[in-house]
């Protein structure tokens, strides 16, 4: 048994030897155990020296962290201080846009009338309504037919007309020959319209239509008039003025029923103007001049 131990101790101490040599000097030959002892010696220098090395590594890199932290707070402070100016440049823009949108919601339109008076109306967030045109090879055409005049000759008449791009462009008065079948009568002209047309319609009140008129709503928001049946019977289709609305007219309305219970047992029918702010107004026979 202890025979053993001492066959075994050289390989050991062999061990050792060589670690220390290769710890203190890789390159040199290890000649006896005092050499490998005083190598053994300048490796614990080595090792102190790399501990030191690894510290110096290690508070570099926390001091580096520090700073990261520190510039990264600075960027970050930055950046929000940039998104902060750009809300308030926000917050500005939106303030101007309500002030434009109360100054056009109170906005005071004047217009002139064909005999020279002027008519001022409420702005409503509406501007101008839009003239109805297209490019070529396209056109859109508005088309609008008034109910029977039945003071004709031959019977039953009615007046038919169109606009493009916001100006009449055909005015025609057509027999009534039986429920689908019409032939033309005689061409026309209306006389005394100013602005550009946005749309055409018959307005009236009640069951007849010999008091009806034919409106026409323009892009100014204003709607000029013409009697439907005086202008039939005496073949001059004149604009007699401007309807007094009191608002900026952005449709109208003409085929409206108006009943006088919760049952309709009864009405009568009439025709309604929606106004630039979204309210509506229905017609009254006093808003004609």
């Amino acid at each position: 048994m202890e025979q053993n131990q001492e066959m075994n101790l050289p390989n050991q101490v062999d061990k050792v030897e060589v670690w220390e040599a290769i710890v203190s000097a890789p390159d040199s030959v290890v000649e006896d155990k005092n050499a490998g002892a005083a190598g053994g010696g300048e490796a614990g220098k080595q090792k102190k020296m790399g501990s030191a090395i690894l510290m110096a590594v290690l508070v570099i890199l926390a001091l580096g962290g520090v700073a990261f932290g520190a510039f990264a707070m600075v960027t970050s402070g930055s950046e929000i201080a940039k998104k902060d100016d750009e809300i308030s440049k926000l917050k500005v823009q939106v303030g101007q846009a309500d002030g434009t949108k109360a100054e056009l919601e109170t906005e005071t339109i004047t217009i002139t009338n064909p005999d020279g008076s002027t008519t001022e109306i409420a702005g409503g967030g509406v501007t101008s309504n839009p003239v109805i045109s297209a490019e070529a090879p396209v056109t859109y055409t508005i088309g609008f037919t008034s109910s029977n005049y039945l003071g004709g000759e031959n019977g039953a008449e009615q007046l038919m007309l169109s606009v493009r791009d916001g100006e009449i462009n055909n005015c025609a008065i057509f027999e009534v020959t039986d429920a689908y079948s019409k032939r033309l009568s005689r061409e026309c002209q209306i006389n005394g319209l100013s602005g550009e047309v946005y749309k055409i319609v018959e307005i009236g009140e009640g069951q007849a239509n010999q008091d009806d008129v034919i409106g026409f709503v323009m892009t100014d928001g204003t709607v000029q008039y013409m009697p439907f049946y005086e202008s039939m019977r005496s073949g001059s289709y004149t604009i007699k003025g401007t309807m007094n609305v009191g608002g900026f007219v952005r449709d109208v309305i003409g085929d409206v029923n108006v009943w006088n219970t919760e049952v309709p047992a009864g009405g009568y029918g009439t025709t309604i103007f929606v106004l630039g702010d979204g309210s509506f107004v229905k017609y009254d026979s006093s808003m004609l001049r």
